[in-house]
């Protein structure tokens, strides 16, 4: 059996640790003498001389090699040219003259200012078919009319009963329409996304729209507070206290500390009868502590006022249950000076339904109107929830979003830790109530690309556990790439359901660096530990070596995935934490 990697949340820090973090050599790495130059076709990354190969599933016919952060590293290969996308993202591509210079399935199109082979634009309907931008009737084909009502104008006919091809009749904002038809909002021009809002799938306005719910009625729903003391400081480090109660009949908590800027980080608990070393002894939580350090953690996302969190479940293994104390306690905290805020949700001892978000990026032919009904989608989802049967947990309500054009293109391929906090930052509540914030935000894209690693992370939580019930803020939902949808439905099931229970709080049965002597395995071992923190679950003495001859092999948790869905285990203390969740209702 083929052993298919998957290097989740924490094992891609890993890489960054390993390569930035821990003051060590880098690693050796083999170069590639006879790879493809950028531009050229491929299948994997390793046909490839730089470090991505941009695949053709998702829209690159016979694969694309290139080069990213090819402003730092150089481009491979005569006439490629490393072009910057943003402040942030750069990519090689092959340049040329006329399309004559590109390959079958590409166009020679300006991009920064510099005509490169890529695949053609598409930006909407035809000029003068219906749903094309207009000004006037004389700008639409023969029979049609400019309605100036929706935005940019629209070429279309009124009344209709029948409509050229790629429009169908639709009940509009404007009236009766011939609306442009769409499968994905790249099929349709600026400023447009392909939404059900007409009755099908259409290419309808999209109005950047203020949040459903305000971060007013957020923080009131999950009972933000904002009461810490200053007690010290250490450097540039501010220390505070922050008070908080737990209730008798409480079986289980999450706290989330948070800052508006820069970032907070936890130190202990001290309780009425025993304190929570969070540095040293209750540390399997801690996985903030190892995430890439950023020049600045500004606030992104929906409503852009938190720019980091640190949560974490008491307790996070039955064994720890004691340190569940009814009563009064104090959480210290350290910031870069903001006064940092907290809230605290109880666990549902009667929890088994888990309600998701599933936000369509880059998924070809499936938008947020058709994806209940896809085939391969609800085989996914039928994965999921077999595997969830096995802890007494199901999915509930399930809903789809497109998302708005300009983030589409953005964020279809996750480059980097950056983007991570950004794209999980888009998610929005369902509404006001708590029960309406507590529902997961799920991103599926076209790749996930962290160094020379495209087809390898297969998908990265945001948090080990996220925080429950926060949207539209860095650092909330799980992003996973989609390439096999289709193709081996089970797999991706499982990857679903894998990423789902790191959000929730489960860590590897066995992390990839366990027993590990060199400086990043110690690190990582002192920091967060190197298994998970539960009785029931076994250790494998050498992943790497070993795989699927790994004793938890098995196991949900295991850092890679194989075999069938209906074969996968989950513990009884596995199940009881995923049920401590707040998130399970």
């Amino acid at each position: 059996m083929d052993l298919k990697t998957m290097y989740t949340s924490r094992c891609a820090v890993l890489l960054t640790l390993i390569l930035t973090a821990c003051g060590g050599d880098e690693p050796e790495l083999a170069p590639i003498v006879y790879g493809a130059d950028d531009g050229d076709s491929c299948t994997t990354a390793a046909d490839c001389a730089g470090d991505s190969c941009l695949q053709d599933f998702s829209g690159w016919p016979q694969g694309y090699c290139t080069t990213t952060d090819c402003l730092a590293d150089g481009c491979t290969g005569e006439g490629a040219v490393c072009l910057a996308l943003d402040a942030v993202q750069s990519m090689c591509f092959q340049s040329c003259s006329t399309g004559q210079d590109c390959r079958t399935g590409y166009a020679c199109e300006i991009v920064a200012g510099t005509r490169v082979c890529k695949t053609p634009s598409t930006d909407g309907p035809s000029p003068g078919d219906p749903g094309s931008a207009c000004e006037r009737a004389e700008d639409c084909n023969s029979g049609q009319i400019c309605e100036t009502a929706l935005p940019g104008g629209y070429c279309t006919s009124r009344d209709c009963e029948t409509c050229p091809g790629n429009s169908t009749c639709a009940q509009t904002p404007a009236g009766t329409l011939c609306a442009a038809t769409c499968e994905g909002t790249r099929d349709c021009r600026p400023g447009y996304i392909c939404d059900d809002d007409w009755g099908g799938s259409f290419c309808v306005p999209f109005d950047a729209p203020a949040p459903n719910v305000t971060f007013e009625e957020t923080s009131e729903a999950l009972g933000i507070t904002c009461n810490a003391v200053q007690v010290g400081q250490d450097g540039d480090k501010y220390r505070w206290e922050i008070e908080y109660t737990v209730d008798a009949t409480w079986t289980g908590y999450t706290l989330v500390p948070m800052v508006r800027t820069g970032r907070v980080d936890v130190g202990s608990v001290i309780g009425p009868e025993e304190n929570i070393d969070l540095i040293n002894d209750y540390i399997h939580h801690n996985l903030r502590a190892v995430d890439e350090p950023l020049d600045n953690y500004e606030p992104v996302g929906i409503y852009k006022t938190v720019s980091y969190d640190w949560p974490f479940m008491v307790p996070y293994s039955p064994a720890r249950q004691n340190l569940v104390q009814a009563g009064n306690h104090t959480l210290r905290v350290t910031t870069d000076g903001d006064t940092p805020c907290l809230y605290i949700l109880p666990s549902n001892p009667q929890a088994a339904r888990l309600d998701l978000n599933i936000h369509l990026f880059g998924v070809p032919g499936i938008n947020a109107s058709n994806a209940q009904a896809n085939a391969d989608v609800q085989e996914v989802l039928d994965g999921v929830n077999t595997i969830f049967e096995k802890a007494g947990l199901q999915l509930g309500d399930v809903r789809f979003y497109d998302p708005d054009r300009e983030s589409l293109e953005r964020y279809q391929i996750v480059r980097g830790f950056p983007d991570l906090r950004k794209i999980s930052a888009l998610g929005q509540p369902r509404g006001p109530s708590l029960d309406e914030h507590l529902s997961v935000d799920v991103f599926w894209v076209e790749d996930i690309l962290v160094g020379q690693t495209s087809g390898l992370i297969l998908g990265l939580s945001a948090g080990v556990p996220g925080p429950p019930g926060m949207h539209g803020n860095a650092n909330n939902g799980l992003i996973f790439r989609l390439a096999d949808l289709g193709q081996d439905n089970a797999f991706v099931a499982q990857i679903m359901a894998h990423e789902l229970g790191h959000y929730l709080g489960l860590r590897h049965t066995t992390e990839t660096l366990h027993n590990g002597t060199d400086e990043a395995s110690v690190f990582f071992k002192t920091m967060v530990d190197t298994q998970d923190p539960l009785d029931d679950t076994p250790v494998c003495s050498n992943v790497q070596f070993q795989g699927f001859g790994c004793p938890d092999a098995g196991n949900l948790m295991f850092p890679a995935v194989g075999g069938s869905t209906a074969d996968i285990e989950i513990s009884e203390q596995q199940a009881a934490v995923l049920k401590l969740n707040p998130f399970v209702k």
